[in-house]
């Protein structure tokens, strides 16, 4: 699913890359687990949204005024009414960051070959602060710097306690299931004497 956001977060892809590389793995489902994945985003994105500063600003109260008590009050009325149709019409014609960014056209790969996603969305967090936020956090999940081979060889301990995110019980359990994996598929003999021959 990470890598799934990552890539529609790369303004080279974005869905349509996600929903191509579903349809080629399985065509019955794919619809489905790309609307999930849209679900998710869109989930992530309103917790986003919902943690800026800037998601305090309650239109529904920055924008209803009574006027004074001289006039009518079918006027009252009639002008709560207009408010009261102008919020619900801005409200669903508003479009989120998000939607804005899906929209947008993706850039083309060939000529982006070299991109910098971050600094794209540094670049851009003026025109999208919450899914600029949201591209950070999610681009820049921390990785361990050790090659896989290096790091589960059974070789000699390679790994020290500052290059490495997982813990050492974890570290020996891997180690000791790619041993076992190692020698079931070596198909060594067992020896007779364990079965009594």
């Amino acid at each position: 699913m990470v890598l799934s956001l990552a890539i529609i977060l790369d303004p080279r892809y974005k869905l349509q890359f996600v929903e191509f590389c579903l349809k080629k793995l399985d065509l019955v489902n794919f619809s489905d687990r790309v609307q999930c994945i849209r679900e998710k985003l869109y989930l992530l994105f309103e917790d986003y949204v919902s943690r800026s500063p800037a998601s305090t600003f309650n239109p529904s109260s920055a924008a209803h005024t009574t006027s004074g008590g001289n006039q009518n009050d079918i006027l009252d009325v009639l002008d709560e009414f207009d408010v009261f149709e102008s919020q619900e019409c801005g409200l669903s014609r508003v479009k989120s960051e998000l939607d804005l960014y899906l929209e947008e056209p993706r850039l083309d790969r060939k000529k982006n070959v070299d991109l910098d996603i971050l600094c794209y969305w540094k670049a851009n967090t003026s025109r999208y602060p919450n899914l600029s936020f949201m591209a950070r956090d999610i681009l820049s999940i921390p990785i361990t710097t050790v090659a896989s081979e290096s790091g589960f060889s059974i070789g000699g301990r390679i790994i020290d306690k500052y290059r490495s995110s997982l813990i050492p019980k974890n570290v020996e359990g891997l180690l000791c299931t790619r041993d076992w994996q190692y020698n079931a598929n070596s198909k060594q003999l067992v020896p007779s004497f364990f079965f009594g021959d």
